[in-house]
């Protein structure tokens, strides 16, 4: 699974066996074992903007980006999409899921990092609960806003 790979719309590179980030054509192929991490992750970090088939029908598009790491037989995943803003681009980290976080977030996200600098990205952002704001507050990362949100009437 790990090839060479570039981060255009859709974040590619070489990656470490311990994480990697397959390509769209590969998606199907490993699909069935990371599905239900993906719901799992859309649980808890969603307010209902994707389903499990948005996001599937999203990698294999090439507009979102899967992350994975295992240590073991423990598989996490991250999810990432490319957003662009006029002046500049990054990657939002739109979830990551699993089990063992300390054994594979350092490793993920150094991936991440590494791809978007490759790829002339400005930052990485990250929406998360309130946990994240701590542990990756040791790995350099910063709070820098609040997301209020207030679900409208139909």
């Amino acid at each position: 699974m790990t090839t060479s790979q570039t981060m255009t719309t859709a974040c590619r590179m070489t990656i470490t066996t311990e994480a990697w980030n397959p390509r769209p054509e590969e998606i199907d192929g490993i699909w069935p074992g990371i599905a239900p991490l993906v719901a799992r992750g859309l649980e808890r970090g969603s307010h209902g903007e994707y389903t499990v088939e948005d996001i599937h029908a999203g990698l294999v598009q090439g507009r979102l980006q899967l992350w994975m790491a295992k240590d073991g037989d423990t598989p996490a995943i991250g999810l990432t999409q490319v957003a662009t803003y006029p002046q500049f681009r990054t990657v939002l980290i739109l979830f990551c899921v699993g089990d063992g976080v300390d054994d594979w977030q350092e490793i993920g996200l150094a991936a991440i990092e590494k791809a978007a600098r490759a790829n002339g990205m400005r930052a990485i952002e990250v929406i998360g609960r309130e946990g994240w704001s701590r542990r990756l507050g040791l790995l350099g990362y910063r709070r820098d806003a609040v997301t209020l949100r207030k679900e409208l009437d139909k």
